[in-house]
């Protein structure tokens, strides 16, 4: 009988420890969402930093997300930008910072997941050397392909 139980207590703890690990998921895979739309429409010169559309920490589920995007232009004619961005479990106080992702003051904060997103820029009547997404025109993100989604 008292194994019964001990064994229904880790069952109970478990449920609850993996509820959260999938909450917090949960909350890393919506911020780096929102920032995969942000900067698929709309054109950036930072290579690296704090991602567009999660500037400052997101709160999901209780969680504060935020996420570090590096970009690379001109990576092949088919992708005019390739996007890593990294959500960072924001555990204390501060924003992103630095040129490493995930860093706040000095402190690396948990990374959650790190997503790779390639971005073609052009349209089907254009140079392909004169894309349409720049800073003055930007006309971005006519096609998204999704390269990685690594959950850490």
């Amino acid at each position: 009988m008292v194994a019964l139980a001990s064994w229904a207590t880790n069952d109970l703890n478990n449920t609850k420890n993996f509820g959260s690990a999938s909450t917090r998921l949960y909350a890393a895979g919506g911020a780096t969402e929102i920032a995969i739309d942000a900067m698929r429409y709309n054109y950036t010169s930072t290579s690296d930093g704090p991602c567009l559309g999660t500037p400052n920490p997101v709160s999901i589920n209780g969680f504060s997300v935020e996420d570090w995007c590096h970009v690379t232009t001109d990576v092949s004619p088919t992708a005019t930008r390739q996007i890593t961005i990294t959500a960072c479990l924001m555990s204390v106080s501060g924003s992103l910072q630095g040129v490493d992702p995930c860093t706040v003051n000095g402190t690396v904060v948990p990374t959650l997941l790190t997503a790779v997103v390639d971005f073609n820029d052009h349209t089907i009547t254009e140079n392909p050397a004169n894309p349409n997404c720049t800073e003055t025109n930007p006309i971005c993100g006519t096609s998204m392909t999704l390269v990685s989604w690594l959950v850490q």
